[in-house]
């Protein structure tokens, strides 16, 4: 677990006083090792309603954490959020969840609808960024415009990138 996250516990201009975003949070795993080096300010946001109880549970007396039941992407509005094939049913985590039904493994009849908020609504609540986790299963391509747009106030932006703009 700590291997896989090395990269995170080595970045010099993150402190007590940091705003992170981890965009795409799943069950926090990487929000708990950011928060444990760097007791930074940390604003999640999870589509999946299972994952986002657990991180809700996981954090709860912690205020520097804010937890948030969102899809980001470029827009505001509903959405749905699909499923793996193998998912027995929708209250299992699972990492693999998209809003984008094209992503590979997914199965367009296991779906629930959620929230989506536009990647602009929250860079504009933020003067400053320090940090940007993004692991959104396909969506990263639509938020990166954005970002790239505000790379001014964004320090740095780690993304795991899911097939190719076209969704393949």
């Amino acid at each position: 677990f700590i291997n896989h996250y090395q990269k995170l516990l080595n970045i010099d201009h993150i402190n007590n006083n940091s705003i992170i975003l981890d965009i795409g949070a799943n069950i926090g795993n990487v929000t708990e090792v950011l928060f444990k080096k760097y007791d930074s300010n940390i604003y999640c946001y999870e589509p999946n309603i299972s994952c986002y109880n657990h991180l809700h549970k996981r954090f709860k007396n912690n205020p520097k954490i804010k937890i948030y039941n969102f899809a980001v992407s470029n827009f505001t509005g509903k959405t749905f959020l699909y499923f793996h094939k193998k998912a027995k049913n929708i209250s299992e985590f699972n990492e693999r969840s998209s809003i984008k039904k094209e992503k590979d493994g997914l199965d367009i009849n296991k779906k629930i609808e959620v929230e989506c908020i536009d990647i602009k609504q929250i860079l504009d609540q933020h003067i400053k960024i320090d940090l940007i986790k993004i692991d959104i299963e396909g969506s990263e391509y639509e938020v990166m415009p954005e970002i790239i747009k505000n790379k001014d106030k964004i320090k740095m932006v780690l993304c795991e990138t899911h097939g190719n703009p076209n969704g393949k």
